[in-house]
């Protein structure tokens, strides 16, 4: 699970090159996830064999971006509790990467202060906290911590390099029954579907999505 905080668009890049590298090197399928799309009541439910990884960057004057304002709200507000009941993350592990400007004061302090805030609840940070400088190079920075990290999440998570490539990113499994309401069917059969017989006992011939709607008994 991989999720960004972004303003304009860059540490949603980086969030989508961290999935593909976790792809290529690990074989790893990765959610790229915009936190304002997450419950995070369940990050606690996150699999043991999973780690989340965090983008994130600092706007403004030390602000969170538009789309994390949320997430932070969680993580720093003692009172917010996750599917335990707790305000805990107990062997969480995780990754992080921030973005930032040294020009401005508060310097990477979202990234930072995830960092803080999930160390203090019982999380696991795998790696070293990568920042990156957009006053000088921000790639050179990802650049020069990505290495690192992804040695340091191998033997974290007890995967080796070179699985990726020809790695599926889903597994197709069937099912001996599955609710019919559940399942997908298209636009054309989903209207089949839903052609009923009425109280009347007349069927309807042309049912939503047509001009029509003549009965025949």
């Amino acid at each position: 699970m991989i999720f960004y905080g972004s303003q304009t668009g860059t540490a949603e890049e980086y969030a989508i090159r961290l999935a593909k590298e976790a792809k290529q090197k690990f074989g790893l399928a990765s959610l790229v996830c915009d936190p304002e799309e997450y419950d995070f009541d369940n990050l606690d439910q996150l699999p043991e064999d999973c780690a989340a990884i965090f983008v994130m960057a600092t706007y403004g004057e030390g602000e969170p971006t538009d789309n994390s304002v949320q997430l932070m709200q969680n993580l720093q507000d003692e009172s917010f509790e996750f599917s335990n009941g707790e305000h805990k993350l107990e062997g969480l592990k995780y990754v992080i990467f921030s973005l930032g400007n040294k020009t401005y004061e508060h310097y990477n302090l979202i990234g930072r202060n995830v960092d803080k805030e999930l160390t203090k609840m019982g999380a696991i940070r795998i790696g070293e906290r990568g920042e990156g400088d957009d006053d000088k190079s921000m790639e050179e920075d990802y650049l020069e911590w990505k290495d690192g990290m992804w040695e340091a999440f191998a033997i974290a998570m007890g995967v080796e390099e070179g699985q990726g490539g020809d790695s599926a990113d889903f597994v197709v499994s069937e099912l001996d029954a599955h609710p019919l309401e559940k399942v997908y069917l298209g636009q054309y059969i989903s209207i089949l579907l839903n052609c009923v017989l009425n109280t009347s006992g007349y069927r309807r011939i042309f049912c939503s999505g047509s001009d029509s709607d003549e009965r025949h008994p």
